[in-house]
């Protein structure tokens, strides 16, 4: 289904992008009225791509010790994605995908599994293949959705020009699991209960627990290794935040992101404020599109 949602905008809304196993994801896609073909800035959540920040979702997160601040983003932005209409506005497409197993998607739901980042790779090159498309995709997210990025740019898809990881966990046994060894007993809890397993499709089982799975596993072995990112691999140009008021869960694992990735183009934008509303600040926004104007458009 397409509509205008703005004067200069138009959303095509649930539009199915089949895998290569047959499973059906499910997109929201934002791009200019009238259409011209731009560069693709994609996101991939398991929050909801249509599950913007509301009062619940505000009264959850302070249950696990974080606030939203304040959001300078329209009705149509997505959790932790980008604002579709400043990013069509600055002349880009946008897609926000509903990752497997997740609220409109098909599939059996993970954490960061190798499937999900498969998937996200035939995403990728699924946009760059469209008729409103240049061809050049980035990505842009904040937490989960900056940790899903590591996984899949280090796939190196043909299409993929540049990801902004905007503060991700790298190593999920020692940021999200565990803490130097002690089980993390306040976050994940919530985080599990509240916004993962009431948002996964019910018509399909979900493959893990993930506060289960962490109980039993409290040693790096092949569950954590596997959900680890070969970040060595990634060489596309990245734009890293990291903040350091998220220790605990984010300001580690995004350090040694931007310390071991072997892009030959990698920023680094650094933070003290409060996560979301730092993402959406003017400030933040304008570093991220002179960032992707210049790898994805080729602007000095």
């Amino acid at each position: 289904m397409s509509k205008r949602i703005a004067s200069d905008v138009t959303l095509q809304h649930d539009v199915p992008v089949p895998m290569s196993d047959g499973v059906q994801l499910v997109a929201n896609v934002f791009h200019s009225f009238p259409p011209r073909c731009s560069p693709v800035l994609m996101s991939v959540t398991p929050y909801g791509k249509d599950t913007l920040p509301d009062r619940r979702g505000m009264l959850l997160m302070r249950l696990a010790g974080t606030r939203f601040g304040h959001l300078d983003c329209s009705t149509w932005t997505g959790f932790e994605a980008p604002d579709p209409l400043f990013w069509v506005r600055a002349s880009y497409a946008v897609v926000q995908a509903d990752v497997r197993g997740m609220h409109k998607s098909e599939g059996h739901a993970g954490v960061l599994s190798d499937r999900d980042a498969a998937d996200y790779y035939e995403l990728i090159e699924w946009a760059a293949s469209q008729s409103w498309s240049t061809g050049a995709v980035g990505l842009l997210g904040v937490s989960y959705l900056a940790m899903s990025q590591w996984r899949v740019a280090a796939l190196r898809p043909p299409s993929l020009r540049a990801i902004c990881p905007w503060e991700g966990v790298t190593d999920l046994l020692r940021e999200l699991g565990y803490q130097d060894g002690v089980p993390e007993t306040g976050f994940v809890g919530v985080w599990w209960c509240f916004r993962m397993e009431p948002g996964h499709n019910r018509r399909f089982p979900m493959n893990e627990n993930f506060p289960a799975d962490r109980d039993q596993h409290p040693f790096d072995d092949a569950y954590w290794q596997a959900k680890r990112p070969a970040l060595e691999r990634i060489e596309v140009p990245a734009l890293v935040c990291v903040s350091w008021s998220d220790h605990g869960l984010h300001t580690r694992g995004s350090l040694e992101g931007f310390e071991r990735i072997a892009s030959a183009q990698k920023w680094l934008y650094t933070h003290g404020g409060r996560k979301w509303e730092t993402f959406y600040s003017p400030e933040a926004r304008e570093v991220q599109r002179r960032f992707f104007d210049h790898f994805l458009k080729g602007e000095p």
